[in-house]
This record gives C-alpha cells, sequence and structure tokens, in this order.
C-alpha cells in the first residue's frame, strides 16, 4: 500500500508543477550543414542552413550522373520558399557499354519417362516385453 501512495502523490505532484514550466518565447536562431563526398559510389552532396528569427537561408547541392553539379540556393520568410537553381560544371557523356545480350537457347522437351512408384517400407514394430521396473504400466480409459 506505501509503495502505491508514493507514487500517486509522486504523479500528482509532476502534474501540478508542470503548469508553472514555460519556456521562454525566443525567435529561433541556428546554423548547421553538412556535406557527403564518397568517391567509390559518386556521391557528393550536401547542404547548408542559417534561420535567424522568420528569415531561413541556405543552399543544397548534389552530383548529378551526367557531371554537374546542381545548386539550390534559397530563401523562406513570411513571403514564402523562393529558390534559385543553377548547375555548375559542363556535361559529360558517359562511355555506354550495352551488357551482354542474351540469346535464347531454344527449349527441347525431354520424353516424360513414367517411374514407378514404390511404397515406403512399413514401420518397424517392436512389441513391448515387460513391465517398467517390474510394475505394469498404468492403463488409463
Amino acid at each position: 500500500m506505501y509503495p502505491r501512495v508514493v507514487v500517486l502523490f509522486t504523479v500528482l505532484g509532476l502534474a501540478l508543477s508542470s503548469d508553472h514550466l514555460q519556456y521562454p518565447d525566443v525567435p529561433p536562431k541556428y546554423d548547421y550543414n553538412y556535406a557527403i563526398i564518397d568517391d567509390q559510389t559518386l556521391n557528393d552532396y550536401g547542404h547548408q542552413e542559417t534561420r535567424d528569427g522568420g528569415i531561413t537561408t541556405g543552399k543544397y547541392y548534389v552530383a548529378l550522373p551526367d557531371g554537374r553539379l546542381q545548386v539550390v540556393t534559397y530563401t523562406s520568410d513570411e513571403g514564402g520558399y523562393s529558390p534559385i537553381v543553377s548547375y555548375d560544371g559542363e556535361i559529360h557523356a558517359h562511355d555506354y557499354t550495352p551488357p551482354h545480350a542474351h540469346v535464347p537457347q531454344a527449349h527441347v522437351p525431354h520424353a516424360h519417362v513414367p517411374h514407378a512408384h514404390v511404397p515406403p517400407p512399413p514401420p518397424a514394430f517392436v512389441p513391448y516385453h515387460g513391465s517398467h521396473h517390474g510394475q505394469p504400466l498404468p492403463y488409463y480409459r
């Protein structure tokens, strides 16, 4: 009984004290960025963003398969989201090697040879002789 009363008063105390917790109303302010470059998979992309109050600015980029870098520079404020898309670099044609063409082989059906059905051998029956430790086994109906 005692642990239940302690838990009840703890929960009640937390519920009453949460009314007094208020976070200050400050305008958001942050700055972050990241970049990924992986030579093995040819991934190259990143993002940078800064926010001060109601105005957010930033840019993100990604390396395209044709060799160019697509860059999106944006601003977001009370007027909405305003992106500017640009491309850096020249288009490079990749050497295309078509995959080896698969030539289907002619299907030659095999003659169906029926197999003789051989039933499995019957289970081995081993009769029980005697009792367990000299006692007869119980019989249940």
